[in-house]
């Protein structure tokens, strides 16, 4: 049995399509491998990005949970510091009426003074007059005015105290 030559066949070794499609076929061959042997790196890659992204989200979840441990924390410092700022407003307004009772005492007093002139018998009823008056007039201005300082003064000193009660620790 005689083999056929190459040239006899009709294929040339110098042609650069029979090159051509013998590096096609090899590119082919080689490709297919490749790309079976990919799908195996693929599906390990996307295993362990899966896994990545589970415990990121574990994370975030335990980083949550704990944030909002931490505001309701806070949230409750706040809510004491406002029902104790309450109970202050309230002793502070018994403590205004308290005083304004007071004033008002001193007022009747002040009244009662007035309409006592056999005290000073030496004055004239214009001089002891003009004297209450000023007195009145005097006495008014100062216990308003120090009536709206203390109230200003207590408030102050109340929304100071709840803002140190409400601040985180």
């Amino acid at each position: 049995m005689r083999f056929a030559t190459l040239g006899q066949i009709g294929i040339n070794m110098v042609d650069p399509r029979l090159w051509l499609a013998l590096a096609l076929a090899i590119a082919a061959a080689f490709g297919a491998g490749y790309w079976r042997g990919d799908k195996a790196g693929q599906a390990q890659v996307q295993g362990l990005w899966a896994a990545e992204k589970a415990t990121q989200l574990t994370q975030a979840r335990e980083r949550d949970a704990e944030n909002r441990q931490i505001e309701q924390r806070r949230q409750s410092l706040v809510m004491e510091a406002n029902n104790a700022a309450r109970k202050r407003e309230t002793v502070l307004r018994g403590a205004a009426s308290a005083a304004r009772s007071e004033l008002d005492g001193l007022r009747d007093d002040l009244n009662t003074a007035r309409t006592a002139r056999g005290d000073l018998p030496g004055n004239s009823c214009q001089a002891e007059r003009f004297r209450i008056s000023t007195l009145e007039t005097v006495f008014g201005q100062c216990a308003g005015r120090l009536a709206g300082m203390a109230e200003i003064a207590d408030r102050h000193a109340s929304d100071s105290l709840m803002l140190q009660e409400a601040w985180p620790r």
